[in-house]
């Protein structure tokens, strides 16, 4: 016998003989078959190739393979053939495609065959890039806004803790106020100490600043924490950031009460005057137990913090807070547990929490407290005329009207069968007109309302009418014992006429019944499966829009903390309405416009008036996120405002996340990005066009802060270097401006003495708007410089040179324990001990 004619046996024929058994080796196939195929995947994605990927099993006989793409599912093109083995396992092939049109979709599949038969793989898709220079859209540009001498003062990172957490920079985190001015131009942020500070640094600690730009295009910046002072805390500021509201234990006025009572202040951020909400001292309160207990959801039923601002009149002239004293004549104390609601008028405090009947009641807070946090969404009208509070003995909801009357919301009408009260407030119309609550009592005769199963009410206080909004749909068959359950608003147009909610019951056509939105178990801990969202317009039927998941069906996995796909408090809700209510953004972690997001959270935005929902953070080439922690929209941390991440006209939507969405994205690290609708600025493609707003390249990551109303103005801090006066090594703040001037990189040498090679020319053309490091732009050419005499640094030079190098430690626990010990050795400013213990908890 051959050596050829013994191997070919050896492979066909080899048995072996175990136990008394024949056991055929697994290399082996009994019964060949067609190759099996699974489906495509894509990556490498650019505007003119990509790479397709797939799963193919050869099923025992040699196979051959090929990827079939074009753009449209009659393919047309197709990849050379390429061979696999007679395997029985399956295998991941590859393919890789170009000459592909830019700013195209594109279909492909996997198919496979042997002398068994041929494997199809299901159509996918992917779309490439668009072409161009890789730029900002709108002609937007970069403008510093933090001063170049910034005396190594570092902007702080906006916490990022609802939903889903990441955390990708290197400074102090902060829960105290960012907020852009509505009509831009200006932004108060959170930095470590400068001169004129107070000197704390460290997390939740800091200065608050203000930033003006000026009519020639400047911008200045202005300490406004009160020098000296440990103990000033900023609550909020007005819409144009003129005033802001604060608190301070040490006395910040000569009206005010002494003795270390933390008072609440407004303060007009031009000049620095502090007037006190009230002048008269505590009769019931010590200073240590003085505030408003139970307000802010840290310390909920543990200590009193400091007197609580509520919300303002549009012109300022109502000012809201709660304490918990008697500080009017008509106020009675409720003990150190039971806050009494004030409004100062033009400098005169009056009670709120007054009954129709004209007594007083202790206990109380403005709109209604939820689990966590307090509901002051438009707790007082544009005019200052109304304010919603609730009687926490009693759980009624009331209006407060010209400081005169007050009105029972949550009565029950006539003829209906449950009792009145237990309203939880949501929000009001801009006028106060419209109040939105939820109610597990049947207040109408057609309410569905059971116990723990609230349904969402309306009532008119212009006629008095009370309207059940999610009675049962005609023609929507529910299940039967089902009910609503409303379990929140996202959301409410300025005028009412527009109402975002989610529950868990069938209301229109298209929804289907989930297990439960959320609900709480025997051992007091918070279930989170899934919910109906739905929107709500005047004189229509109620619409539904998505399903969403809750915490149960992202898993651990997603990086999710959250209590579902929306967040019910304003300070960390993770959807916004515009002000029209014709727009609604959201963060969901479903599949919902067909992008496998792999359970994993993206940014929605919906248009009320055609139905349509876009995903504003999938990957415009359709690849699956690969990193757990993707889209986030930013959360205020304030009870009385949301930071603006969805522009008026709902055109715009900002977001940060980790995943690259645009080539120029390679740092692996949190950035800010822009979604605009197709038609709007630079925009002109199906779905819409997403652009990134930071550098891309830092190795730290950059954050959103805040816009303008129109969103022409967007803030985000980061430590890359956007223009060419960036030359520290700190985070600071950056406007994304539209219209922002051209920055002209300075000269490097001057005269005919300039020489060095010239620089490279670009591959693709500079756009204006863009400069420096950013989007799009080339290093300064290189130059010799003269020689120059050696001097001894300034603090200042050796504090930047020992930053600089605490840059080559790659972890951020470390890197920021070396900044923080070259601030100690070199800074300016001796660091003093902050009072943290209250900031801390803020």
């Amino acid at each position: 016998m051959t050596r050829r004619k013994a191997s070919s046996l050896g492979l066909v024929a080899l048995w072996l003989l175990v136990g008394g058994l024949l056991v055929l080796p697994a290399f082996a196939s009994a019964t060949p078959s067609a190759p099996t195929v699974g489906g495509g995947s894509v990556s490498n994605v650019g505007s003119a190739s990509a790479r397709l990927s797939a799963q193919v099993n050869p099923e025992g006989s040699l196979t051959t393979y090929r990827f079939e793409y074009g753009t449209g599912v009659e393919y047309g093109s197709a990849t050379p053939p390429a061979t696999l083995g007679p395997g029985t396992t399956t295998v991941p092939v590859i393919g890789e495609v170009g000459e592909l049109q830019p700013d195209t979709l594109y279909h492909f599949r996997v198919v496979a065959s042997n002398a068994q038969g041929e494997g199809r793989g299901p159509d996918a898709t992917f779309s490439t890039f668009p072409v161009g220079p890789l730029g900002l859209p709108d002609g937007r540009g970069y403008e510093m806004v933090t001063p170049v001498a910034n005396e190594n003062s570092n902007v702080y990172e906006p916490t990022i803790e609802h939903g889903w957490n990441f955390q990708g920079g290197t400074g102090d985190n902060t829960r105290f106020p960012f907020q852009a001015a509505a009509g831009g131009g200006a932004i108060a942020y959170v930095a470590t100490p400068s001169v004129g500070g107070n000197g704390s640094t460290g997390d939740q600690s800091g200065n608050e600043y203000v930033a003006k730009r000026s009519p020639s295009g400047s911008w200045s910046v202005a300490n406004i924490q009160p020098p000296g002072l440990e103990t000033p805390v900023y609550q909020a500021f007005s819409n144009d950031l003129s005033v802001a509201f604060l608190d301070s234990s040490e006395a910040l006025a000569p009206s005010a009460p002494g003795g270390g009572y933390t008072v609440p202040y407004s303060s007009e951020t031009a000049n620095s005057v502090y007037a006190p909400l009230f002048t008269v001292t505590p009769p019931n309160r010590a200073p240590s137990n003085f505030g408003a207990f139970g307000v802010v959801s840290d310390l909920k039923g543990h200590v009193p913090h400091p007197a609580v601002y509520a919300g303002a009149s549009e012109d300022l002239s109502h000012l809201l807070f709660e304490a918990n004293d008697a500080l009017t004549v008509e106020a009675v104390d409720g003990g150190p547990e039971a806050n009494n609601l004030y409004d100062a008028v033009d400098g005169i405090v009056r009670s709120v929490n007054v009954l129709p009947d004209g007594s007083p009641e202790a206990n109380a807070t403005f709109g209604g407290l939820g689990t966590n946090t307090p509901a002051f969404s438009h707790v007082i009208s544009n005019d200052g005329s109304r304010i919603f509070w609730t009687d926490l003995n009693t759980h009624v909801l009331y209006v407060r009207e010209d400081g005169t009357s007050t009105v029972q919301v949550d009565a029950a009408q006539a003829g209906a069968p449950g009792p009145g009260g237990g309203g939880q407030f949501w929000t009001a119309s801009s006028d106060g007109s419209r109040v939105f609550f939820t109610d597990e009592n049947r207040l109408t005769s057609d309410s569905t309302a059971a116990l723990g199963e609230p349904d969402l009410y309306e009532y008119d206080l212009a006629t008095g009418d009370l309207v059940d909004l999610t009675v049962e749909t005609a023609g929507v068959e529910a299940n039967v014992g089902e009910h609503a359950n409303v379990q929140g608003l996202l959301g409410a147009s300025e005028d009412g006429s527009y109402v975002y909610f989610v529950a868990e019951g069938v209301l229109a056509e298209g929804a289907t019944s989930q297990p439960f939105c959320q609900r709480r178990t025997g051992g007091g801990t918070t279930e989170y499966g899934s919910c109906n969202l739905y929107v709500l317009h005047s004189g229509e039927p109620v619409k539904f829009i998505a399903a969403l998941s809750g915490k149960d069906n992202n898993g651990p996995e997603a990086g999710f903390e959250g209590g579902g796909d929306w967040q019910p408090a304003l300070d960390t809700r993770s959807a916004q309405v515009t002000p029209d209510g014709q727009h609604l953004a959201f963060l969901s972690a479903q599949s919902l416009t067909g992008y496998d997001n792999r359970g994993l959270p993206e940014a929605f935005v919906y248009e009320a008036r055609s139905g349509a929902l876009s995903c504003a953070s999938c990957a415009p080439r359709g690849v699956p996120p690969a990193t757990p922690k993707t889209a986030y929209l930013a959360a205020s941390w304030s009870d009385t405002r949301q930071t603006r991440f969805l522009s008026d006209d709902g055109d715009r939507l900002f977001f940060d996340t980790k995943e690259a969405l645009v080539p120029q994205d390679t740092n692996g690290e949190v950035d800010a990005y822009e979604w605009e609708q197709n038609g709007t600025g630079s925009c002109g493609r199906a779905g819409g066009c997403i652009y990134l707003l930071s550098g891309g390249t830092s190795t730290d990551g950059s954050f959103f802060l805040d816009a303008s109303a129109n969103g022409d103005e967007a803030f985000i801090m980061t430590r890359a270097q956007l223009v060419p006066q960036d030359e520290n090594e700190a985070d600071d703040l950056y406007d994304v401006r539209v219209g922002a001037p051209a920055v002209v990189s300075p000269a490097t040498c001057t005269g005919t003495g300039c020489q060095g090679p010239p620089a490279a020319p670009p591959i693709f053309s500079t756009p204006p708007s863009v400069t420096f490091n950013g989007l799009g732009n080339f290093p300064s050419p290189a130059a010799t410089s003269p020689p120059v005499k050696r001097k001894v640094p300034t603090r200042a030079e050796l504090l930047v040179k020992a930053l600089r190098a605490c840059r080559k430690d790659k972890g951020k626990k470390t890197r920021r324990a070396c900044e923080k010990s070259a601030h100690r050795r070199y800074g300016v400013n001796k660091a003093k001990k902050a009072d943290t213990g209250r900031r801390a908890s803020r």
